[in-house]
């Protein structure tokens, strides 16, 4: 969840990866492993980047106390 609220909040791999100081290549596996867990594509991985419509929604009540992945997309 850290991955992707860092993802969320930079708006890039590269942004994401300085913040929490990895490598891009290990936000971009973070992020699939949750992608496959919840079953859902979450980020398109273009040059410039962008969050889909639903992790853009998402973004903000991810961070709230005791909520989960799964539950952006109910």
């Amino acid at each position: 969840m850290r991955y992707f609220l860092s993802l969320a909040r930079g708006g890039s791999l590269s942004a994401a990866a300085r913040e929490l100081a990895v490598e891009h290549s290990t936000v971009s596996r973070r992020i699939g492993a949750l992608e496959g867990t919840i079953r859902l594509r979450l980020f398109d991985r273009l040059p410039r980047g962008r969050l889909h419509r639903l992790a853009q929604a998402c973004r903000t009540g991810a961070g709230r106390p005791g909520s989960t992945p799964a539950q952006c997309h109910r």
